[in-house]
């Protein structure tokens, strides 16, 4: 019923809050850049909608679910809105997050991509690629439709797909070069091994040599004095 998915939408902005702080906060950490008062204003504002999203009824972003649409997907029923009437009084509050998490992310993808460097710049270009494009996306066609200028919603589907494969593609990128460090490390102890091995080997050869050359240069010496005593008697 329009009530319940009203109810849905409202709990639905929990998870979407968690989404787009982790986002954030994975930009952050990954690329190491980003200014850490603009993360704190995008939270703050998003703490702010999630506010005043239980606050009023049915949820932020709708004032009144008059009818729900009805469709197919993967040969599943589903419900999708039908007639609606939009929240305008704090559809700004949205924009204005959206648009710092925005200036956020190319303020840290510039920043880090300003570092130079080949590492730099392929995660520079793998958050731009992965989250910046298909968020820009969705956040100017959401805010378009919910100031009216276009019909429908965008679908958060290329938004999620993209920070997910991203993530998958340098998550996995990761564990192969770890694998590939430690190979290294492993044969580098080997190696290292061996020459304390061969090290040690040389000690020990010059701890007998110095042993044995002392008897062996008194044995020596009284060899020939044993000589010179034998021809000085004949």
């Amino acid at each position: 019923t329009p009530a319940e998915f009203g109810e849905w939408h409202r709990w639905n902005h929990i998870p979407a809050f968690l989404v787009l702080a982790g986002q954030v906060l994975f930009v952050r950490t990954y690329l190491g850049t980003g200014r850490v008062w603009l993360i704190g204003a995008i939270l703050f504002a998003r703490c702010l909608i999630l506010v005043v999203n239980f606050s009023v009824h049915p949820s932020f972003t709708y004032s009144e679910i008059v009818s729900l649409g009805h469709g197919s997907l993967l040969g599943e029923q589903v419900s999708a809105l039908g007639v609606f009437v939009r929240r305008s009084e704090w559809q700004w509050l949205a924009t204005t997050s959206l648009a710092l998490w925005t200036v956020f992310l190319i303020d840290a993808v510039a920043q880090r991509w300003l570092e130079g460097g080949e590492d730099s710049k392929r995660k520079a270009l793998a958050v731009s690629l992965g989250i910046g494009g298909p968020m820009l996306f969705t956040t100017a066609y959401s805010q378009l439709a919910a100031f009216g200028f276009v019909s429908g919603r965008a679908p958060n589907v290329p938004w999620m797909l993209g920070a997910l494969l991203m993530m998958a593609y340098e998550l996995g990128r990761d564990i192969i070069l770890s694998r590939r460090e430690r190979l290294e490390l492993a044969e580098t102890r080997s190696r290292l091994a061996q020459v304390e091995r061969v090290s040690l080997m040389g000690q020990l050869a010059s701890a007998l040599s110095h042993e044995l050359s002392q008897p062996l240069t008194a044995t020596d010496a009284n060899v020939k004095a044993g000589l010179l005593l034998l021809n000085a008697e004949a």
